[in-house]
């Protein structure tokens, strides 16, 4: 019973060290403007900010683009904000997207573990825009032990069976 007990003990401890983290990166701290059919890119670093690749796993992860319209002028236009969505498997995408006056593609590269390159192109406006903002947050999770598969555990579970046999029988010589 005090084996089960320091097991589920030492179990539970393992669990209470499993914690997520979420890191946030607003690249963009001025009016930044691009003409039309133009782009803007940048890169996100979240190494700098402390995630470890070999400790850490993205879990979700959300690109927020606030574009300001020229489309009536630099004062009549307004702030638009286009969003990117990734999960944890597939850190690499482009969306297409229509703001009142503005029209282009979002795109996020995963480089290498924990740097992002991103790009904002306008493709169907004729007055360009300002990027106001470009933020990214990333939500992750501590990177777990990988289990066997069935046929790995039912082979060592075998071979350890024939071991037992094959001590019990030296013995008993």
């Amino acid at each position: 019973m005090k084996k089960l007990l320091s097991i589920i003990g030492v179990l539970g401890i393992g669990l209470l060290g499993s914690n997520a983290a979420s890191y946030s990166i607003d690249s963009v701290n001025a009016n930044i403007f691009v003409p039309a059919n133009g782009s803007i890119a940048g890169t996100w670093n979240l190494i700098a900010l402390g995630y470890n690749s070999a400790n850490e796993q993205v879990t979700s992860a959300e690109a927020y683009f606030t574009l300001f319209d020229f489309q009536n002028g630099p004062f009549d236009g307004g702030n638009e904000t286009a969003v990117v969505s990734l999960d944890g498997l597939v850190f690499g995408s482009a969306s297409n997207f229509y703001l009142a006056g503005i029209g282009g593609n979002l795109s996020i590269t995963l480089v290498e573990d924990g740097i992002v390159n991103w790009v904002v192109a306008e493709t169907s406006g004729l007055s360009g825009f300002a990027l106001t903002d470009a933020t990214f947050n990333v939500e992750t999770a501590t990177r777990t032990q990988r289990v066997p598969d069935g046929g790995s555990i039912m082979t060592l579970l075998g071979l350890s069976v024939l071991g037992l046999g094959w001590v019990g029988r030296r013995i008993r010589d």
